[in-house]
């Protein structure tokens, strides 16, 4: 397993990706994964050398069987020597209303890092 970098109170952290139905509709998609790419980036120790390797639309976000949004994340950054360090990310975020439409809308229940 991953090393655990943020975490609410729950287990969603221990459901498998792939578990859930993908989500087609624009608006939620795009508000999942730019709210994950953000609480990422907050968590990196150089936040503006991360680039996201995906766009926005090519990011796949699932809508796990207890109503919260999973996006996995793959992106490089800088290393600590100056070179390039591909990373990947599994963010899980629950809605705080009934139809999500944008970024405020969730809140980080967990981030995982997979291991290289």
């Amino acid at each position: 397993a991953g090393a655990v970098v943020a975490s609410a109170q729950g287990g969603a952290e221990d459901q498998a990706a792939g578990a859930g139905t993908r989500v087609t509709e624009a608006g939620t998609q795009l508000a999942v994964v730019e709210e994950c790419r953000r609480i990422v980036k907050d968590s990196l120790r150089d936040p503006d050398s991360a680039a996201f390797a995906d766009s926005t639309d090519q990011t796949l976000v699932e809508k796990l069987a207890d109503g919260m949004f999973h996006a996995r994340l793959k992106l490089r950054t800088s290393s600590g020597f100056g070179g390039k360090a591909e990373s990947e990310f599994d963010c899980t975020l629950r809605p705080t209303v009934e139809e999500p439409r944008g970024p405020k809308d969730f809140v980080l229940q967990s981030l995982k890092q997979r291991p290289p």
